[in-house]
């Protein structure tokens, strides 16, 4: 079965000189973890690195939890911390 890849990036992180200010803005801590894009299509899931290498193996865990999700077609971007 081929790969549930995406034709997008994951989103970046864009540098500033100063921390914006507002109401708009929201911050959260740094965490070091591994950046990951999940894709749910139906029952298949799968994991995929930043640079676009599987990880959906060693995170079981994570598939797992995915699985449970009422959604049945899905992209996430984001960070996996362990």
């Amino acid at each position: 079965m081929s790969r549930l890849k995406m034709p997008f990036a994951p989103m970046e992180a864009a540098t500033a000189d100063e921390i914006p200010v507002g109401a708009g803005w929201q911050y959260e801590p740094k965490w070091d973890g591994f950046r990951c894009t999940a894709f749910r299509h139906k029952k298949k899931i799968e994991l995929q690195s930043k640079s676009g290498k599987p990880l959906t193996r060693y995170f079981p865990d994570v598939v797992a939890e995915l699985a449970k999700l009422r959604a049945t077609q899905l992209v996430l971007d984001g960070e996996i911390v362990i």
